[in-house]
C-alpha cells in the first residue's frame, strides 16, 4: 500500500505569495527583519511591506516566526480593505442600480 501524507496546512507566507502572483504584484514585496536581545535567544520583529507602504508586522523568537505572523497580520489587512471596496462598491450598486465592479483591473 502506498504511503499516504496528510494534506499540507498552507502557511500564511504561501497564501501572501499565492495573493500577490494572482494579482501580479509579487515583485512588489519586501521584508524587512531585525533582533534584539541575546544572541543566543534573540527576539525577532519582521516587517512585510507592499508597494514600500508596511502592512503587517510579526514578532517571535525566530526569525521565520515573525515573518509568518507578518504574514498573517498583511493577510489581515488586505482582507480589511477588499471587504471595505467591494462595501463601497455594493452600496453604489443599491443606489444607482450599476452592478459592483472589480475593485482592481487585471
Amino acid at each position: 500500500m502506498p504511503e499516504q501524507h496528510a494534506p499540507q496546512v498552507p502557511t500564511a507566507r504561501l497564501m501572501l505569495n499565492d495573493y500577490l502572483q494572482a494579482w501580479r504584484r509579487q515583485d512588489k514585496v519586501r521584508w524587512t527583519a531585525t533582533s534584539r536581545g541575546p544572541r543566543q535567544r534573540p527576539h525577532w520583529t519582521v516587517t512585510c511591506y507592499l508597494s514600500d507602504i508596511a502592512y503587517g508586522t510579526g514578532y517571535g523568537l525566530s526569525k521565520a516566526q515573525a515573518k509568518e505572523r507578518a504574514a498573517q497580520e498583511t493577510l489581515s489587512i488586505i482582507n480589511r480593505q477588499h471587504i471595505a471596496v467591494w462595501s463601497i462598491e455594493y452600496f453604489k450598486w443599491a443606489t444607482d442600480n450599476r452592478p459592483p465592479q472589480p475593485p482592481y483591473s487585471t
